[in-house]
């Protein structure tokens, strides 16, 4: 545990109570938290329907499921290479609208946005054959092919044809 918990919480009884949306998010809506405007970018890949948040006038990009400092998951069922591929690119494209990168998981969570640019050429070898790959297991201990950068590596089914 980083640290302890509250007085008083009972991790027992700790329940997430799923909440019900109030509206569909679509490419390039914005969201007003007052004080800071998220622009929606619909970025499939790690899912159909993954999503990045740009807040331009902070030049700080979100990056969801998309951009990751530690293995980036492209080996799910609805994972699409080729769409990862395409929202990296374009993310990298926009690279000038933002200049540090928050991700989700793993310890490194704020990046310069030159992490994205690596990882859309990550993607670009990946599909050209011309990325290292190795033998891995997911955090659900499923086998994967493991592609692996300086920086970040990428998760591909464990059935998934490669060049090395």
């Amino acid at each position: 545990m980083i640290r302890e918990l509250p007085d008083g919480f009972n991790p027992d009884g700790y329940r997430v109570v799923p909440t019900i949306p109030t509206r569909l998010l679509d490419e390039g809506d914005v969201l007003d938290l007052g004080g800071r405007k998220l622009q929606v970018l619909h970025t499939p890949g790690h899912s159909p329907d993954c999503i990045c948040l740009l807040d331009e006038a902070n030049g700080l990009l979100f990056g969801g499921d998309t951009i990751n400092t530690g293995p980036i998951y492209a080996q799910l069922e609805d994972s699409n290479l080729d769409h990862f591929a395409l929202s990296t690119a374009r993310l990298a494209d926009m690279a000038s609208a933002y200049r540090r990168v928050f991700v989700c998981h793993f310890l490194r969570f704020d990046e310069a946005s030159a992490l994205v640019r690596e990882i859309a050429a990550g993607f670009k070898a990946l599909l050209a054959g011309e990325a290292f790959i190795r033998d891995n297991i997911d955090c659900l201990n499923y086998p994967v092919k493991e592609a692996c950068f300086e920086h970040f590596s990428i998760f591909i089914p464990a059935g998934e044809p490669t060049k090395i």
